[in-house]
């Protein structure tokens, strides 16, 4: 999938299964976007999703490894439960590199799960957060720098 725009005042501003680029996604009822993993490795790039009433950016991978590079990802749904991003399903192979999380509640998290998760993340800007990556979540990344300066992720 490329160059994807989706808004809805009634369900996922954009629901997606597989590997894209330029994605955009606004919702006033659900997540702005929704992605769903299949069995396979997908990579997306260039993501923007936003909601007014729910978790912006909902990751859910079961199987396989999903990487996830530019981001931004905005909830100004003004309650705790307004997150940025959840990472959610039995597969810790989910890298997210790069980008700005933002919420309006500051008790929401810039980065959710709601149960024990492990993850990649790095380089990413958090936003009006008290607590920006909820307590359930361990970032596995060890910033390990190739010759270059680079951060190898994963």
């Amino acid at each position: 999938f490329s160059n994807i725009f989706g808004y809805s005042s009634g369900g996922y501003g954009v629901s997606m299964l597989g590997t894209g680029i330029n994605i955009t996604g606004y919702s006033t009822s659900s997540y702005g976007v929704f992605y769903q993993s299949g069995s396979g490795n997908d990579a997306l790039c260039s993501i923007k999703a936003f909601s007014t009433s729910a978790i912006a950016l909902y990751i859910f991978k079961n199987a396989g490894k999903v990487e996830l590079s530019n981001i931004d990802a905005s909830c100004s749904w003004a309650n705790s439960s307004g997150h940025a991003v959840e990472v959610t399903g039995v597969s810790n192979e989910i890298r997210i590199s790069g980008g700005s999380l933002r919420v309006s509640n500051t008790s929401a998290n810039c980065l959710f799960s709601g149960s024990s998760k492990n993850c990649y993340f790095t380089s990413l800007n958090f936003s009006n957060s008290t607590v920006a990556v909820n307590p359930n979540i361990t970032n596995l990344q060890s910033n390990s720098v190739d010759s270059f300066g680079n951060i190898l992720i994963g």
